[in-house]
């Protein structure tokens, strides 16, 4: 069979491009020479880059000249490895303190909080006083009146002493000046040329309230020629001109945020031929993003590559992307990223990496940051924000082939050409209108609930469009004949929201769109046309008629059959003969120089990430035919079903669970491919079954979790408690002491006491050891995974039954420790560099056994199980059976690597000649290497769990031998939580107890959440 290979339109320059760029996490004592190995490993692994993120945990002093060098190292290796290297802005985040350096310069650098409350005129006055009022909102002054009345309003600001003024340009200059000019000035100028650019993390306005600074009284009469202090009453206030005060105010703010910090930035990086990228905080609901930035649209529009950021293993809102993405591309950005896969565990896998990420990409993200790989997992680091997705992985030597994929399609959506007719005006300014210094109000509920339906609908029906902010109209937008034109982009229809203010800008273009013929519909709102404000201000008359004029549907349901009339020649996807609400995608149209031939560029994504879907494809029929195109993007095969059916190509198709597909329809089509059908393998008759019970090819190292333990500090009483709540008791103490830690573990009668086992401990060398009142030395032979699990031999007094393993250490930590934990209860950017000089982590036992569980076993969701009672170390068993449905049920439950499943079996002549498919069902592995008869059947990892026998059978005996290699879940946890697997993993997810500064995680449990990991149902068909 033959296939259109090696496209080579698609240069590996646009394909290098486009490949992920991860945070680094630079979070303990660097080391240049082991940095230099970890960006090969990167570059190994198929990622373009990397962005040198200063985190937690970090022990070289962040711009050190130890700090600069270790910069200088990654980025001459990247160099070498043709990688694009790539700062981070700031130790920690959210960017824009400098490591504390810019707040830490006083007040006005310090980022600040409008307040106004009712006082009694003799009544304390807490934070500044701007300005007094009579109660009915009337300005007094700046000083409160001699004689005050019985109750008066006071406008005064707070400061957050450990962040910075966004609002003030001098500010970001500091910011530029101690960051951005510090790395260009001591970095070595021939390394320069490799450092792509750099990344800017949340950068932020006060999220609750208003924001405040010194400059806004000058600014705001400079924008509108008149006073600030009378107005401030009423952002808080109803009074007759509210909503036009605030919607002066909130222009005013996101204008000043926007030139202040991204603008200044992004001028002076392009000066210096650096790149600026990253993201704003508050983007998870259409209007939350009013406190903390104004605007998000008119904030990504400064940016070179714009970004946002998805965390946890939940499908993505779809507002959150399309805002980002209308920005991006009306501003002309061809690259859009997404900082993702944080916080969703160490059980997110190749498929939940392919289902989160193609969810984004349906939207039209097209470069990926993954959340994160750590330089070391030592310690609080192993729970920052989990996973990690690096080289302590067990799959990282086949995480190439996602990155392959990730890079292909990234620069088919980055190269090819968007057609997007429709726009959805983004009712942002409805909010401000509504914003008394808090987000939830029924305006803003009513807007973030119809505006999110909307986007679903639209979606759902595979109708590309962009939201239209009025910041950004009001700088880049216009009316052009039978286009709205917003920058590079130009619309026939434009659908309105429900909303009740528009822009006096937008409005008027509005109306010439329409007079010149273009299309506008407006869906039912609860306000009335003649509630509509412009600019805060009642609109006069004719805008009112021209706005009830407006053609109405009561529905966003209502608009899909008036667009399907404008637009018919778009995705369709249906399921038992109706359009299926499960499917997202996506189509850009190529032209020859991208892949060497011309058509459309087409992926869908199955948003159901445990379910499947069998439906009917359907693609406009633009060109000669349709291929499928692999993964990595270097086979396009014509698929022998496809159909074509007046203006349609149809391919039936069944999507695994969270697959997505990419289709191409070219021009022309090479005559000497070779068609093949897509028809679903498991729909084929069973020949075989296979048995679930497998035999390990040979024996592995085992792990068995010891994370109880009784302690005492100085002598005293014995408590007994998880390991994970003694950091935060000791850190509660304030002062060293000497710890000490008792694990037990249990041996079974039966289990070879002569066999090597070792304790898997880290930082070994601050402890002192003792297995069963003997103490033992701590000989260091090497790492597991990561150079923080460091392997330390037990000693020859292990024993059947009861097990006791002491361990003892100096507590200590320094006074800047303890004064940054001070500070981190107020403002997170404390947190968020925090070092510890002790740490106190789990341990485990090491070695060939198994680990067996006595207590009650409870299915859980998420296929997961609890175990309810204790763990005992035993052997493998001499028949090395293992039942291959849940490795972890039997004996393997905190096992993390590769092992190998093998099975014999016996087939007819007439059986091999039958089968077409080995295929079973998968669970919890990330990946499956396969061999039939030694000799390399495939390899799976997402999509359908079926690999093509070819001519591997033979008659009479044969042998499968299956490779599951696991995550770090079921080693690294979480273990307790009570929601059993979780697809929101924090730093708090670990611990039972609140953190040392008192910030509480999730319910906590006794028992043990493992995930399954295993196959079920194997078969021959």
């Amino acid at each position: 069979m033959t296939h259109v290979e090696n496209i080579t339109g698609l240069s590996e320059e646009k394909r290098t491009s486009c490949r992920p760029l991860p945070f680094w996490s630079w979070n303990d004592e660097l080391e240049p020479e082991v940095l230099r190995k970890q960006v090969c490993r990167m570059h190994s692994a198929g990622l373009g880059g990397f962005f040198m993120h200063a985190r937690g945990g970090l022990k070289t002093p962040y711009l050190s000249p130890r700090y600069l060098e270790c910069v200088s190292a990654a980025l001459d290796e990247a160099s070498r490895c043709g990688m694009s290297g790539w700062l981070y802005d700031e130790n920690g985040w959210p960017s824009g303190f400098g490591n504390g350096v810019v707040n830490g310069l006083g007040e006005k650098f310090q980022q600040k909080s409008l307040h106004c409350d009712k006082v009694a005129g003799d009544e304390a006055e807490p934070g500044k006083t701007i300005a007094w009022y009579s109660s009915e909102g009337i300005f007094l002054g700046r000083e409160k009146p001699e004689k005050p009345a019985d109750e008066l309003i006071r406008c005064y600001y707070t400061v957050n002493s450990c962040y910075v003024d966004n609002l003030d340009r001098e500010v970001t200059a500091e910011f530029i000046r101690c960051t951005h000019e510090y790395y260009l000035k001591n970095l070595p100028p021939e390394l320069l040329p490799y450092l792509k650019g750099i990344f800017t993390d949340e950068p932020q306005l006060p999220r609750e309230g208003f924001p405040w600074s010194a400059v806004l009284e000058k600014e705001y009469f400079d924008r509108y020629h008149r006073e600030l202090l009378p107005d401030l009453p009423g952002l808080f206030m109803t009074l007759p001109d509210s909503r036009a005060i605030r919607v002066r105010f909130w222009n005013m703010i996101t204008a000043l945020f926007c030139e202040s910090y991204i603008r200044q930035i992004s001028r002076w990086c392009r000066e210096h031929g650096w790149l600026l990228t990253g993201h704003h905080l508050a983007e998870e609901e259409p209007l939350d993003q009013i406190p903390a930035n104004g605007s998000l649209m008119a904030q990504y529009s400064g940016y070179d590559i714009p970004g946002t950021d998805h965390l946890c293993r939940i499908k993505p809102d779809p507002v959150v992307m399309i805002q980002l993405v209308s920005a991006a591309l009306q501003s002309g950005k061809k690259q859009i990223l997404t900082e993702s896969f944080g916080l969703a565990g160490w059980n997110l896998n190749f498929h939940g990496m392919y289902w989160l990420y193609h969810q984004q990409m349906t939207c039209g993200i097209n470069l990926l940051c993954q959340h994160l790989s750590s330089y070391s997992l030592r310690g609080l680091r192993k729970r920052d924000y989990p996973g990690s997705y690096f080289i302590h992985q067990p799959w990282w030597e086949d995480y190439r082939v996602v990155n392959e994929h990730f890079a292909f399609a990234g620069a088919m959506l980055t190269y090819g050409k968007a057609e997007t007719d429709v726009a959805v005006i983004h009712p942002l300014s409805s909010g401000w209108c509504s914003y008394t210094g808090q987000v939830r109000n029924f305006t803003a509920e009513h807007c973030n609930h119809a505006l999110r339906e909307l986007t679903t609908v639209l979606q759902q029906d595979f109708q590309e469009f962009h939201f239209i902010d009025e910041v950004v109209f009001a700088e880049s937008g216009r009316a052009d004949g039978q286009y709205l034109k917003v920058g590079q982009c130009s619309y026939s229809t434009v659908i309105i929201p429900p909303l009740n203010n528009l822009s006096g800008k937008l409005v008027n273009a509005l109306m010439e769109f329409a007079a010149a013929g273009g299309k506008i519909l407006r869906l039912h709102s609860p306000w009335e046309a003649e509630a509509l404000t412009i600019d805060g201000i009642p609109a006069e008359k004719d805008v009112c008629r021209f706005f009830a004029g407006l053609p109405l549907l009561g529905s966003a349901g209502e608009l899909i059959p008036v667009l399907d009339r404008l637009y018919p020649a778009r995705i369709r996807v249906a399921e038992n003969g109706s359009a299926s609400s499960a499917f997202t995608g996506i189509c850009r149209r190529l032209d020859p120089e991208i892949l060497g031939r011309s058509g459309k560029f087409y992926l869908i994504a199955n948003g159901d990430y445990r379910q499947q879907h069998r439906v009917t494809v359907s693609l406009p029929a633009s060109g000669a035919g349709v291929e499928i195109i692999s993964p990595d993007g270097c086979r396009f095969s014509p698929i022998s079903e496809a159909v074509r059916t007046d203006d349609f190509w149809q391919i039936p198709y069944t999507f695994a669970d969270g697959e997505a597909v990419m289709f191409f329809v070219p021009d022309e089509i090479l005559s000497d491919a070779e068609k093949i059908s897509v028809a679903d393998p498991f729909e084929l008759p069973v020949v075989k079954h296979l048995s679930g019970k497998f035999r390990l090819a040979e024996k592995r190292e085992n792990l068995l979790l010891l994370d109880r333990c009784r302690y005492r500090v100085d002598g005293g009483e014995w408590i007994n408690a998880e390991v994970n709540v003694i950091h935060s008791r000791l850190l509660k103490e304030g002062r060293e002491c000497h710890l000490e830690m008792e694990f037990d573990f249990n041996v079974s009668p039966d289990f070879d006491l002569s066999l090597p086992l070792s304790v898997i401990v880290e930082t070994p060398e601050k402890y002192t050891f003792t297995l069963n009142g003997e103490g033992f030395a701590a000989v260091d032979q090497g790492e597991l995974f990561d150079q923080a699990f460091r392997r330390i031999p037990l000693s020859g007094q292990i024993r059947h039954g009861l097990n006791t393993l002491a361990l003892a250490m100096d507590f200590f930590e320094t006074p800047e420790t303890y004064e940054i934990l001070k500070r981190a209860e107020l403002f997170e950017t404390e947190y968020n560099r925090l070092t510890f000089d002790s740490e106190i982590e789990n341990i485990f036992i090491c070695g060939e056994f198994t680990v067996q569980h006595c207590g009650e076993v409870e299915k859980l969701e998420r296929s997961s199980h609890w175990y309810k009672g204790e763990f005992f170390l035993a052997p493998l068993p001499d028949s090395m059976e293992i039942d291959g449905e849940n490795i972890t049920a039997d004996g393997f439950p905190f096992f993390a690597g590769k092992i190998t499943l093998t099975q014999e079996f016996e087939l007819s002549a007439g059986e091999v000649e039958k089968i077409r498919f080995l295929r079973f069902d998968p669970a919890g592995a990330n990946s499956f290497r396969v061999r039939i008869n030694d000799q390399d059947a495939g390899f799976l990892y997402a999509g359908k769990y079926a690999l093509p026998t070819g001519d591997l059978l033979k008659p009479g005996k044969n042998l499968l031998a299956l490779e599951l290699t696991t995550s770090l879940r079921n080693m690294l946890g979480p273990h307790h939580l009570k929601e059993g697997e979780s697809y929101k993993v924090t730093t708090l997810s670990f611990s039972k107890e609140a953190n040392a500064v008192g910030w509480k995680g999730p319910e906590f449990v006794e028992h043990y959440c493992m995930i399954d990991v295993g196959l079920s149902d194997p078969e021959l068909a």
